[in-house]
């Protein structure tokens, strides 16, 4: 597209993280533009059924506790993460892809690679809210840019983000881009992965 950008138009499956043999197709169109996030309009044979149940597990072992989850390092080093872990991650896996599309371009994407921490924050209405500190590994530069994520979600919605990240070591510093206020709206250990269920 002329003075655009340029437009793709995509056709891909996937599969249930759980449940391999399980596959969804879907279609994407997706226009780059020159000075913006992309432009996206999905579509899914998903069915609201799909994965409903194993999140309302998660959502309500959650709304039931009286101390907030804490975690750290998700996976480990060793690429390992614990079956306790696992809800935590793939509603971190979903959240961070907003940033990741806020972020990507047609030369640079972005992957999570791991969650450095994750706090609960309980609150008294329908909402679970967590506070996270995630890696994100950017290609083709290699870099790993740190971010702070705030997520607020319930099932069947798609989760509400805020986020901050640093800058990478290949984008100029400035004092906007430290953590502080949000860019975006929708104690460290070198080693393991743990959840705090006390």
């Amino acid at each position: 597209m002329v003075n655009e950008g340029h437009k793709y138009h995509l056709k891909f499956e996937v599969r249930n993280g759980r449940f391999s043999n399980v596959t969804k197709f879907c279609t994407a169109k997706v226009l780059f533009y020159m000075k913006s996030v992309p432009d996206t309009v999905l579509k899914c044979n998903f069915k609201d059924s799909d994965g409903f149940k194993e999140d309302y597990e998660f959502y309500l072992n959650l709304r039931k506790r009286m101390d907030p989850v804490i975690g750290y390092n998700i996976p480990d080093n060793f690429g390992f993460i614990a079956p306790e872990t696992r809800p935590i991650w793939q509603l971190a896996i979903v959240s961070a892809s907003y940033i990741m599309w806020q972020k990507s371009t047609e030369v640079m994407k972005y992957n999570l690679a791991q969650i450095r921490e994750v706090h609960q924050q309980i609150r008294t209405d329908e909402f679970l809210q967590f506070t996270y500190i995630v890696l994100l590994h950017e290609i083709p530069s290699q870099e790993i840019i740190t971010c702070n994520m705030w997520v607020m979600w319930q099932p069947k919605q798609p989760p509400n983000v805020k986020y901050t990240c640093l800058p990478s070591p290949t984008e100029s510093f400035s004092e906007e881009s430290e953590f502080g206020m949000p860019e975006g709206m929708g104690s460290q250990r070198t080693e393991g992965s743990a959840l705090q269920i006390n």
